[in-house]
């Protein structure tokens, strides 16, 4: 069972809250996001200020797989996993 926070995230960009500025409709990254013309991107900040509920929306509005990594306890191993399964996806299609 996933835990309540998983639940209760937001999964569509107008659910989504702060950082208006950028993500009110009609501003530049909601934008981006809504054209399906999304570059890469870091975000940072403190924990639960909505860096990967905002990933995640990114991600499903552009239908890909989305791999969350954790920089602090992240091994080398993990980032090769991660390596090789984008790598198997783009030889892929």
């Amino acid at each position: 069972m996933s835990p309540l926070a998983d639940l209760m995230r937001p999964s569509d960009l107008k659910d989504f809250v702060g950082q208006q500025h950028i993500l009110s409709q009609g501003k530049p990254l909601y934008n981006l996001i809504e054209s399906n013309n999304i570059c890469n991107c870091i975000f940072y900040g403190p924990p639960g200020t909505g860096e990967t509920t905002l990933a995640n929306i990114m991600a499903n509005y552009v239908d890909k797989k989305f791999y969350k990594l954790n920089a602090t306890t992240a091994s080398v191993e993990d980032i090769q996993e991660i390596t090789d399964n984008i790598n198997n996806l783009l030889n892929y299609n």
